[in-house]
């Protein structure tokens, strides 16, 4: 857990830079910053991707975990155990346990990830009302 951890706090350290300096915009940026914009927006997405792409083999690698904490739990028995009795068992299994706060530290970059894609979007929005205002105050 403790390394996921600081792996988890690393990347979102990493992409909470990364965000600062794509939505700086100003008076002198602003041509930049729209030319950019489709770059910038096309980035993020594919980081959106490449964490959810992550997460979905996060489940995967669970329902594997699962399976063997079944056929261990299973084994250790001395009684014979229905499917239920043994999925509910194994979730508390110290490697199932262990994937599952690993999802959740994921889920929350999907989350950080889902809402920087909102934010690339309105960025367009406030580049064009920028646009708007400089007009109006060169006229």
């Amino acid at each position: 857990m403790y390394s996921y951890y600081t792996v988890f706090m690393t990347a979102l350290e990493k992409y909470i830079k990364e965000l600062e300096a794509d939505v700086v915009l100003d008076e002198l940026n602003l041509k930049e910053a729209a030319l950019m914009l489709p770059g910038k927006k096309a980035k993020w997405v594919s980081r959106l991707i490449i964490e959810k792409n992550n997460l979905n083999g996060m489940y995967k690698k669970r329902d594997e975990a699962l399976k063997v904490a079944v056929a261990e739990i299973r084994e250790e028995s001395n009684v014979r155990l229905t499917t239920p009795t043994l999925e509910k068992a194994a979730e508390r299994h110290p490697l199932v346990s262990s994937i599952d706060e690993e999802i959740i530290l994921q889920k929350h970059i999907v989350d950080f990830l889902e809402r920087v894609d909102k934010t690339m979007h309105s960025i367009s929005f406030d580049v064009k009302n920028l646009v708007d205002l400089i007009k109006l105050e060169t006229t």
